[in-house]
């Protein structure tokens, strides 16, 4: 499956140039169920590394 038929990317043609275009919510929406599987690791590491650039340890 394309990324047009999969619904993610938008064409247009302008003259000889075809111009594509992201469809951000589509591709949250996509992505919405594999982000939350990894989020509680994330959001740990991620605090930690603000902590770090704050200067804290």
């Amino acid at each position: 499956m394309g990324l047009r038929a999969a619904g993610l990317v938008l064409a247009t043609r302008r003259g000889r140039e075809q111009v594509y275009r992201l469809e951000g919510g589509v591709l949250a929406d996509a992505l919405a169920p594999w982000l939350a599987k990894y989020e509680p690791y994330w959001d740990d590491a991620l605090e930690r590394l603000r902590d770090l650039a704050q200067g804290g340890r």
